[in-house]
């Protein structure tokens, strides 16, 4: 299946600061109270809790995952659609991270 056709979810993430990304995505992976999540199109609906921790977006036709570092918020997700409120977020960067021990980020 390619890219463009396996990227059928669409992602809203924001933070009171404002929009983070709004756009198309093939896969979301976080971190919840309940647990870690993968994410794809035709995931049942829920609605849960967002850890702090990495959230991992796989871009269509791309290799490697943009990666934000985020802290608690809201996740929505239906079959089509993820909503992510979250009260921090920034690009992940081993020079940017907050918690002192990223390694315990298992995603």
């Amino acid at each position: 299946m390619s890219h463009a056709k396996a990227a059928n979810l669409h992602l809203t993430f924001s933070t009171p600061a404002g929009s983070v990304f709004d756009d198309r995505v093939e896969a979301v992976f976080c971190k919840a109270l309940d647990g870690h999540m993968a994410l794809y199109k035709g995931h049942a609906p829920l609605l849960s809790v967002l850890s702090k921790g990495l959230l991992r977006l796989m871009l269509p036709g791309k290799d490697e995952p943009v990666i934000y570092e985020t802290h608690e918020g809201i996740l929505s997700v239906r079959p089509h659609k993820v909503k992510i409120f979250s009260t921090h977020a920034v690009l992940f960067d081993e020079d940017t991270v907050t918690d002192p021990h990223p390694s315990t980020y298992v995603w």
